[in-house]
């Protein structure tokens, strides 16, 4: 759980079924019976309720600030995604001729519902196709997420989408929930 649940800027415990104290998690931290060489993360979405004497400097010796995705971390994990997608593709095992007569099958079923741009599942896109696809998945997470979407939103969408369509990849986002 992060740090800022435990408790209060005044060091008051949130949780009345804790034992611990705030001066024993100093102590945990940093005390005298604290053996050498172990690292502790920290975790909060809250920074500014915790108490100034639990992040002092010596105590938190790093501080690493999980920013939300910029339009481009978000541009290049979805050409990852479409390489990843491309180089099964060509390691697929069929032989030409049954690839190109799949893809014909699987084109004529997509165009009946096509939106923008043709995608089915592993056919390749067209240089204009996956510029547009990109346009169009960053403007997706941009809508679901107007506040920002952080990078492993992403990165587990992508994972549980393996395989699936740069189409259905981008629908997906809307089946996410927004959070606080």
């Amino acid at each position: 759980e992060d740090i800022d649940v435990l408790f209060s800027k005044n060091r008051d415990s949130t949780c009345q079924s804790m034992s611990v104290t705030f001066s024993g998690l100093l102590n945990a931290l940093d005390g005298m019976a604290n053996p050498d060489g172990q690292l502790f993360a920290l975790t909060t979405n809250h920074i500014d309720r915790l108490d100034s004497a639990l992040i002092r400097h010596g105590r938190v010796d790093l501080r690493v600030e999980f920013s939300t995705s910029t339009d481009e971390q978000l541009k290049d994990i979805f050409k990852s995604f479409l390489d990843d997608m491309n180089e099964d593709e060509d390691k697929s095992p069929e032989t030409a001729e049954e690839s190109d007569d799949s893809n014909k099958e699987v084109q004529k079923e997509d165009s009946e519902d096509s939106d923008d741009f043709p995608i089915a599942e592993f056919t390749p896109l067209t240089e204009d196709e996956q510029k547009q696809a990109s346009k169009d998945w960053v403007k997706a997470w941009r809508k679901q997420f107007p506040l920002g979407v952080p990078m492993a939103t992403v990165q587990s969408l992508c994972i549980s989408e393996m395989g699936s369509s740069p189409k259905r990849l981008i629908e997906a986002i809307k089946e996410l929930k927004q959070y606080e």
